[in-house]
């Protein structure tokens, strides 16, 4: 081989690649072959091609994973908690993934598997609570720390009431609590349903 003779590394699957040389493909492991030969294979413009296509692996993996619902992205981090072998993640996980497969359907949507987390939790305080262990419900155990990363943290009544500020016009509904719906719209999961009503509730008396 000559150092001119055409080099390229082209992905075959979401984490595997091939290398090929003048359109001639091979493992990519195969390179380690090569460069235990004499040719005059241009080793430095291999692991060029190398690192940039590592880095293009790197990340459409983490697009991919973006586009994960919660579901999806609970089992792929559990299979990496396992290999990377995160014993407190793994553990935690399986409980998680465990209470899902319990759930109606096999498919659940990311609302359905938060409230599932968000049981988890309540659980385990409650546990905490009755064991009298005040430290671990505020410092948090391994499960509860691991169950909070899926968890999205909760707005404030000043986040909320600020928006509700900036963004409601209660002028323009018949009844002023039908805000409500479009507060919770916004938030989302960051918001609990109870809490935004009260607030409304506040801000119309007060308004």
């Amino acid at each position: 081989m000559h150092k001119r003779d055409i080099i390229k590394i082209e992905p075959v699957g979401q984490d595997k690649a091939s290398l090929v040389i003048n359109g001639y493909t091979v493992p990519l492991k195969a390179v380690t072959v090569f460069s235990n030969t004499e040719s005059e294979i241009d080793l430095d413009l291999v692991r060029e091609e190398i690192k940039t296509m590592n880095a293009f692996l790197k990340a459409t993996s983490k697009r991919k994973k973006d586009e994960m619902t919660l579901q999806e992205t609970l089992q792929q981090d559990l299979r990496e908690a396992i290999k990377n072998r995160e014993d407190e993640k793994r553990d935690a996980l399986k409980v998680v993934i465990s209470e899902l497969q319990r759930q109606a359907s096999k498919i659940l949507a990311d609302d359905v598997v938060l409230r599932v987390l968000k049981k988890l939790e309540k659980s385990e305080l409650e546990l905490l609570e009755v064991m009298g262990d005040k430290e671990a419900m505020y410092v948090g155990t391994p499960f509860l720390k691991v169950l909070r990363t899926y968890i999205p943290q909760l707005a404030t009544d000043a986040e909320i009431m600020e928006w509700i500020k900036e963004n409601v016009d209660f002028s323009k509904f018949k009844n002023k609590m039908q805000a409500v719906g479009i507060v919770i719209k916004h938030f989302g999961a960051t918001a609990d349903g109870d809490r935004v009503k009260a607030i409304v509730q506040g801000m119309i008396m007060h308004s």
